[in-house]
């Protein structure tokens, strides 16, 4: 991190190891910025989710899922159905959910 700040893979691991210590609005904060950068990181962005349902500030994932559809390519379509799955499954709209889970549950690593 002192010697790459903007790397990726790295900000992960510290942000994964603040969330073992119990430091979660730095690890969210990490995962935010990690976000900005890269909004097509879905693993991150499943994350955030959860760690903003957790904090019961489910509302502020809207943006990230806005920012990663407008940034994803096909190839990466099921990434981003599960994490809108997740979305709304944690929003109480199990319609939606359900949806954009089954078409996420067709991919090799969502799925």
């Amino acid at each position: 991190m002192k010697v790459d700040p903007s790397n990726e893979d790295a900000t992960y691991m510290v942000a994964n190891l603040r969330l073992m210590k119990e430091e979660t609005d730095l690890a969210m904060k990490s995962y935010i910025d990690l976000l900005e950068q890269n909004p097509n990181n879905y693993n991150i962005l499943a994350n955030l989710i959860e760690l903003l349902r957790k904090a019961g500030r489910i509302q502020e994932c809207a943006k990230f899922l806005e920012n990663a559809e407008q940034k994803t390519q096909r190839s990466q379509m099921a990434g981003l159905a599960y994490c809108k799955g997740l979305f709304n499954r944690y929003n109480s709209e199990p319609q939606k959910a359900l949806r954009e889970l089954n078409f996420a549950r067709y991919d090799n690593f969502y799925g």
